[in-house]
This record gives structure tokens, C-alpha cells and sequence, in this order.
């Protein structure tokens, strides 16, 4: 076997990568007996102001989810007048920081009731949890967005359902029993069909559940955030915040970054001879890199590519067979 000497010429590009962290999110969140709406920082929990709605917000009966269908955050606010409950759906642009109302529902329950939780299903419709007075079970319905029509689920057989969040991987609800301190899984078409309850923990006396992009489930309890592990069962991180009540998840984009890498290429095989792409990191010990090939041009250039940052392991020859 000779060893014939070849140029591999190594040139620089660009390329564009992608990158996403299972779970980045935003989160914007409208201040209970305020009108206030702050972005929290999901890591530090500090916030930052972003504008005022036109009206303040008041406990239960307020709530708000992220409409992926759109990309806006819908605001929901419950009033009853002791003889049924009106729910007003506003839109929130965060860029144009308004507030317009889009949807209204009347006569979902009667005198007394409220609103305890909305959450949108990725085409954009939205099933909504209306909680009964007096620790009476509430119902679940589910609103077709573009018609408004409303289809009742039934009861979820418990009271104080305090937050809703659909889960279209595994295509059930998750559900906080507050009072009684458990998360529920129930099915989708049929609001008494429970999958799945947890055990008593006080972290489910908490509100308003949020499904994040990682498939993991986010929501509040007393002063606190919390992650909970929809795998493993359990609570993976926290923090606390002063900012509560009514809140939203918005994924955000991948970033996306501009590296440097190299290729390899040479103009000068012989058609018909036989190459051995060899590598090294000193320039001593060479190994084989990939399988040998015959040339059948006098230029060639590989497929692959390497990080520019990696300048160990660009030492490449050829071996003639």
C-alpha cells in the first residue's frame, strides 16, 4: 500500500442551528384586585410591569390561557347577577397592550356560580371549568371557537375544581381538586371519567394548572410556583412570586444561532484508484474515517461537516489502496 500524498482542501461556512430547551416558556400574569399584567421571569419569579386592562380582576371567576391557534392570551371574567353566570372572553395583545372582548357566554350555570378555569385545545377551541356555589360539582364544557357553541360535558362528580388544563398528548384534562388536595386526570368527552388521582398533597390546594411545552404541568399554590413531573409524579422546582391569581404560558421559539463548521474537499484524486479518508488529532496516530471509496471524478468533497471549534480533530489525509 503506497502512501500518496493528496491536497484536502478544509473550507469554512456558516451554519444555522437551532436550538430549544424543553419547556421555555413565558409567563404573563394579571395581578388579583388589580389591573395590572406583568411578565414573571420563570426562573428568578421577579416581574416585570407590561400595562394596565381596562378593568380589574377579582379572585375566582378570573382566568386567563395562551390560544395557540392565534398566538394571543385570552382573558375570562365570570359575573352572576343571583340568577345566572355571563362569562366575557377578552383578547390581550401584549405588543398594541389592549384588551378587547371577543367572546360571551350566558346561562352556562345558575345564580351563583363561577368560572374557575379555561384552557385551549391546539385548534383553538376551549373547554371551560364552571364551578357550582356551596360546594355543589361544577361542569365541564367545551366551546367550539369559531361558532361559540357550547357543549356540556357534564360534572366532574367533586367539588372545587380550582384550574383546568388539556393535555392533547395524552389527550386528558388535568384537574385541581382543592380542597380536597388531589389532581385529577379526566377524560376529555366526558367529564365524570376520572383516568387517574393523585394522593392527598397540600401542593394541590393550590390554583389554576398550566401545561408547558416540555408536557409537564406548572401552577400556583399560595405564594408559589411550582413544576410538577407528569412521569415521575411529582413536584421537580419552585418559586415564589408576589404576582398571582390569573396567569398564562406562551412557548416561546427556538433560538437560533449562526456557528462556523468546515468541509473537506480535494481536486486532485486519481478516476479509478482507491482512497482512505484518514483522521488524527496529532498528526501520529491516524484512523480510518468512514468506508474506502474509488474515485470516479478527479474532485470530491464530503458530506459531512465539523465544528470549527473543534481544531484537535482536523488533521485529515488520504491513503491510497
Amino acid at each position: 500500500m503506497k502512501n500518496i500524498k493528496h491536497l484536502i482542501g478544509i473550507l469554512l461556512l456558516l451554519l444555522i442551528v437551532i436550538q430549544s430547551k424543553a419547556g421555555d416558556f413565558k409567563l404573563i400574569a394579571i395581578q388579583d384586585g388589580t389591573s395590572n399584567v406583568f411578565e414573571i421571569d420563570p426562573n428568578t419569579g421577579g416581574t416585570n410591569f407590561l400595562f394596565n386592562l381596562p378593568f380589574a380582576i377579582n379572585g375566582f371567576g378570573s382566568y386567563a390561557d395562551y390560544n395557540p391557534a392565534d398566538g394571543y392570551i385570552y382573558y375570562a371574567y365570570s359575573t352572576n347577577d343571583n340568577a345566572t353566570t355571563t362569562v366575557d372572553i377578552y383578547k390581550l395583545d401584549l405588543v398594541n397592550k389592549t384588551a378587547v372582548r371577543s367572546k360571551q357566554f350566558t346561562g352556562l350555570v345558575g345564580a351563583g356560580a363561577s368560572m374557575t378555569s379555561i384552557s385551549f385545545t391546539p385548534n383553538g377551541d376551549l373547554f371551560l371549568y364552571a364551578e357550582q356555589p356551596a360546594f355543589t360539582p361544577g361542569n365541564l364544557y367545551k366551546i367550539k371557537w369559531s361558532t361559540g357553541s357550547v357543549t356540556n360535558l357534564g360534572s366532574t362528580g367533586t367539588p372545587t375544581i380550582t384550574g383546568i388544563a388539556y393535555d392533547s398528548a395524552r389527550n386528558a384534562i388535568w384537574a385541581i381538586e382543592g380542597f380536597n388536595g388531589n389532581l385529577l386526570e379526566i377524560s376529555p368527552t366526558n367529564a365524570a371519567t376520572r383516568i387517574w388521582t393523585s394522593p392527598y398533597s397540600s401542593y394541590f390546594t393550590g390554583v389554576n394548572p398550566k401545561l408547558l411545552p416540555n408536557g409537564n404541568l406548572f401552577f400556583y399554590q399560595g405564594s408559589n410556583f411550582y413544576f410538577y413531573d407528569l412521569s415521575n409524579k411529582q413536584v421537580t422546582n419552585s418559586f415564589s412570586s408576589p404576582v398571582n391569581w390569573s396567569f398564562a404560558v406562551i412557548p416561546t421559539a427556538p433560538n437560533i444561532r449562526i456557528d462556523k463548521a468546515v468541509y473537506l474537499d480535494s481536486a486532485n484524486l486519481v478516476v479509478g484508484t482507491n482512497y482512505q479518508l484518514q483522521v488524527s488529532s496529532d498528526l501520529i496516530n491516524w484512523t480510518n474515517y468512514g468506508a474506502a471509496f474509488t474515485a470516479t471524478n478527479s474532485n470530491w468533497r464530503t458530506t459531512n461537516y465539523w465544528d470549527v471549534a473543534n481544531w484537535n480533530q482536523l488533521f485529515f489525509r488520504f491513503q491510497q489502496q
